[in-house]
């Protein structure tokens, strides 16, 4: 272990309750599974703060960390497979509270299962799930894997009895969600609308830009897979492996970017479209289209540049030259055309290889296809809070077409970012809430429904890759693949 986690761990929790010793380690290398690894160090804590400056430090030095409890489980969730840090929680180990008359208990993770069924015998009360290893095992194992046993038939597992947690994400910082009742109608269920079956999910992290500016806005690919990222003071770019080349300063703070295949770099500011050689020169500075536009998206096909206009509710279609052309998506019920609905700032569009304009309608949840001439073709969306609809008010917020022709989308609100066939036809998940805690959290207060913040941008290179922009956590974010090397 680097010494410089040694020495913050030992200033977190005490020399006492640290140890790299052989003997520790090994006792710590394997649980109830088949599975074996043994962390290079292991600590005890005993308070949920200990726990965060724990993890604050594993986050900042990236270094793996493994939680445990008793190590009965036989799926292998408390086996360090990638060494690092053992988090011992087995001394945070209180019953905190025993309320019969509201039907709840408060209990540290480490609390062992019969010992809290002996504290609720007395008043003729009892737990009912029951796992087999009901002797040792600790709840926050039982959390974490959902335990059951034979009761579980009847009663019900350990998920149908758990009210409300406190949580310690990977950064440390503290998140408290659920109600102390046993009865709680306001708002959604974010537990449960958190967990993405993970037979859905078809992707995994391969890499994190955070490029250190107070906030970004949106994120492009452009020549040899390289990322462009607008933030608050310009454009970075990146290389494919996320080394920064560059830098593009503007005149203000860009909304939305798109970059052509000869690196030429088409910038939306609040309301005007500025165009940049791939040196970083201004070739064009467009006329600005008033104080009532918010400029959200950019296409660019051959002659054509799309421009959607949050503000105005329309896409606006120029030539090369910046002479406007057409608007799109005006509502006109003679040629059918719904109009879009944008009740916040996120509006997205893109031009895919069948020749049509694809645009994110997000009032109503839905993909639309026009032709160049502003014709409405089809559309497909629904509204749901199903991992295979889009939730919230508006969603999806931006989205991206794979070089296959699949849609990758994101949501805000409940954070998800999600594959789309061509045909619109749900496919799978490349990343959940409890990836985005953060983004999450941003749209707690308002809730789900009325979320008008941390919407997500998303942009996909030539082999695949889905690079997402998280605005709450201010990081670009890659995933590639599962099935890759």
């Amino acid at each position: 272990m680097k010494e410089i986690i040694k020495e913050g761990l030992i200033e977190i929790v005490g020399k006492e309750n640290y140890t790299d010793q052989i003997i520790d380690l090994v006792s710590y290398s394997y649980d109830a599974s088949e599975y074996r690894s043994r962390p290079e160090c292991a600590v005890w804590a005993e308070s949920t703060d200990q726990v965060s400056r724990i993890l604050r430090l594993a986050d900042q030095n990236r270094t793996p960390i493994v939680p445990r409890g008793a190590g009965t489980g036989l799926a292998g969730l408390s086996v360090p497979v990638k060494g690092g840090i053992l988090l011992d929680l087995s001394r945070m180990n209180q019953i905190i509270r025993v309320s019969i008359p509201d039907r709840l208990v408060v209990v540290q993770p480490g609390v062992v299962y019969a010992d809290l069924q002996e504290a609720l015998v007395s008043d003729n009360f009892f737990y009912p799930p029951d796992p087999a290893s009901g002797k040792v095992c600790t709840l926050g194992g039982n959390v974490a894997t959902n335990a059951g046993g034979l009761r579980g038939a009847k009663y019900g597992v350990t998920r149908d009895y758990v009210l409300a947690l406190e949580v310690v994400l990977a950064d440390g910082e503290v998140m408290r969600i659920g109600s102390q009742t046993m009865k709680c109608s306001s708002g959604y269920d974010l537990d449960k609308l958190s967990v993405i079956d993970p037979v859905l999910i078809k992707y995994k992290e391969a890499g994190k830009i955070q490029p250190g500016f107070r906030s970004l806005h949106a994120v492009a690919i452009g020549p040899e897979d390289q990322i462009y990222v607008a933030t608050d003071s310009g454009v970075q770019v990146f290389d494919k492996d996320a080394v920064r080349l560059s830098q593009l300063g503007l005149s203000s703070s860009p909304r939305c970017l798109t970059v052509t295949e000869d690196g030429t770099v088409y910038v939306g500011m609040r309301d005007r479209v500025e165009i940049y050689d791939p040196r970083g020169g201004r070739k064009a500075n467009w006329d600005g289209l008033g104080r009532n536009a918010v400029l959200t998206s950019i296409a660019v096909s051959e002659g054509d540049v799309f421009v959607a206009d949050a503000g105005n509710r329309v896409i606006l279609r120029y030539d090369a030259s910046g002479r406007l052309v057409r608007r799109i998506g005006e509502r006109d019920k003679s040629r059918n055309i719904p109009g879009f609905v944008v009740p916040s700032p996120y509006f997205d569009l893109a031009v895919s290889a069948d020749g049509l304009l694809r645009v994110a309608n997000p009032g109503e949840h839905r993909v639309e296809a026009y032709t160049f001439d502003g014709d409405f073709e089809f559309s497909w969306g629904n509204p749901s809070m199903a991992v295979d609809g889009f939730c919230g008010c508006c969603n999806p917020v931006n989205f991206a077409i794979l070089p296959d022709g699949r849609f990758v989308t994101c949501e805000k609100g409940l954070p998800r970012i999600k594959v789309y066939k061509a045909d619109g036809s749900f496919e799978s998940v490349v990343a959940g809430p409890k990836d985005f805690t953060k983004n999450a959290q941003s749209c707690t207060l308002g809730g789900i429904s009325d979320c008008q913040t941390g919407g997500m941008d998303v942009a996909v290179d030539s082999k695949g890759r889905v690079i997402v922009m998280d605005p709450v956590e201010k990081a670009i974010r890659i995933f590639k693949p599962t099935g890759e090397a």
